[in-house]
C-alpha cells in the first residue's frame, strides 16, 4: 500500500467541516467529569481506518485498506496547536474541571487550553470541544463513540472524521472532501 504523506491542510477548514459534520450526533446526557473517568494526560497512539478508503495522491488513485494506518489525519489537526517544540511531545490533558489542555512532555512550556470534554451518561461516548473560530458555532466537536478507558489509556471510533479526497490538497467543500470512521488509542502518561 502507498503511505499516506504528511497531511498539510488547513485547520479552520477542517475544524468547520468537523463541526458541521459532528455536531448533529452531539446528543445524549453529558455527565460532568469525574476522577473515575478520563481524567489525565494522553499520548495519541494511533488511529486506523475503519474502512477500505479511496484517496488520490496527485491524481493517481489508490486505497487505503481497512485496518491501515490513519494517524496522521487525527495527529495533525488535534495537536498541531500544541505550544511544544517538537510535535512529537504534544499531550492532550483532560483535567477534572472538565477543561482539555494541550500539555508538552518534557517541556517546561506551560500547558494552553483547549477546550472541554465530556463523557455521556453511559460512558460510552467522549466530546471534545475545541473552540474555532471558522466554525459556525465557534466550537469544533470531535466524538469518540465505542468509549473504553483503562488505567494504560482510552479506545474509541471516531466516526465522521473529515478527510481530503486529494490528499496533496487542503480540505475543501464540497470537492475535496469525504467523511471516514477511524479507531483511535490514546495512552496514559504517568
Amino acid at each position: 500500500m502507498k503511505s499516506i504523506p504528511f497531511l498539510q491542510f488547513s485547520q479552520k477548514i477542517f475544524y468547520s467541516l468537523l463541526a458541521l459534520s459532528l455536531l448533529s450526533s452531539c446528543g445524549g446526557e453529558e455527565a460532568p467529569p469525574s476522577s473515575a473517568s478520563v481524567t489525565g494526560t494522553y499520548q495519541f497512539s494511533s488511529a486506523s481506518f475503519v474502512n477500505a478508503t479511496n484517496f488520490t495522491d496527485n491524481g493517481v488513485a489508490f486505497t487505503a485498506a481497512a485496518g491501515a494506518d490513519g494517524s496522521s489525519f487525527v495527529s495533525e489537526p488535534l495537536l498541531a496547536e500544541a505550544p511544544c517544540a517538537g510535535p512529537e511531545n504534544a499531550r492532550l490533558e483532560f483535567r477534572e474541571d472538565g477543561k482539555t489542555y494541550l500539555t508538552c512532555l518534557n517541556e517546561s512550556t506551560p500547558a494552553e487550553e483547549q477546550g472541554t470534554w465530556s463523557i455521556n451518561t453511559n460512558g460510552t461516548s467522549l466530546t471534545l470541544n475545541i473552540p474555532n473560530d471558522a466554525s459556525p458555532t465557534g466550537i469544533a466537536s470531535i466524538e469518540v463513540s465505542n468509549l473504553n478507558i483503562t488505567e494504560t489509556g482510552f479506545t474509541g471510533r471516531i466516526n465522521t472524521l473529515p478527510t481530503p479526497i486529494e490528499i496533496t490538497q487542503a480540505i475543501s467543500y464540497p470537492s475535496n472532501v469525504q467523511f471516514i470512521a477511524v479507531d483511535v488509542v490514546f495512552v496514559r502518561v504517568p
